[in-house]
């Protein structure tokens, strides 16, 4: 009875951890008009299309050294929204590295693994994004006024050149789509009204 009871306890553990697991996986939440998706748990924007920058017409093929997609993430206008980087974080060299944006991006959010191709290995939040290159990524950090950090898609190793050309994808601190607290009506209407008392006060003292 012990055994069995034990074991029942370890199958219990398994699908407590299993939907853990599951629970930890963020669901990417599309913004600006399905121009963007939001990671909730890490608090990040991502532009829905992981090679806007061809796709937009600002670059051939895409493919930029690492100045080049600084300055291409930098001059983004997406629906009205500026502000936009490339991915940053703790860029060790090696595999595995969730720690840093586009890390956390390939492992955690999208379920990529470093074994096989990003097209069987994923989860369901790959759907909400687009024209994920297989090729490396620039992330937005220097090792060294001659090096950046790359994050190669085709098995996410972490090395540092950068003279290369590279794919750019951009990130936005925050929830870019979130609305506005809205300012209750009667305090839109009640504003007029108030900068009216302020003149007449400022009137009546310079009258004395």
């Amino acid at each position: 009875m012990k055994a069995v009871a034990a074991a029942a306890l370890t199958v219990m553990s398994l699908m407590a951890n299993d939907a853990a697991a599951e629970a930890v996986l963020p669901p990417l939440e599309l913004r600006l008009n399905g121009k963007a998706v939001y990671d909730p748990v890490a608090n990040l924007t991502w532009l829905q299309d992981a090679n806007y920058a061809q796709t937009s017409g600002y670059d051939a093929d895409g493919l930029m050294d690492w100045d080049s997609a600084m300055a291409w993430a930098g001059s983004l206008n997406i629906a009205g929204v500026t502000g936009w980087r490339l991915p940053g974080g703790q860029m060790p060299y090696g595999s595995n590295i969730t720690a840093s944006e586009m890390g956390n991006l390939f492992y955690n959010v999208l379920g990529f693994e470093i074994c096989c191709s990003i097209e069987t290995t994923h989860n369901e939040n790959y759907g909400l994004v687009k024209n994920v290159q297989s090729g490396g990524y620039w992330a937005g950090r220097e090792a060294h006024p001659l090096f950046a950090w790359p994050f190669p898609f085709a098995n996410g190793y972490q090395l540092f050149r950068k003279s290369v050309t590279l794919s750019a994808w951009a990130v936005h601190d925050g929830d870019v789509g979130a609305s506005p607290v809205p300012v209750p009506g009667a305090l839109v209407l009640m504003g007029p009204a108030l900068l009216g008392l302020l003149g007449v006060k400022r009137s009546r003292r310079q009258g004395r």
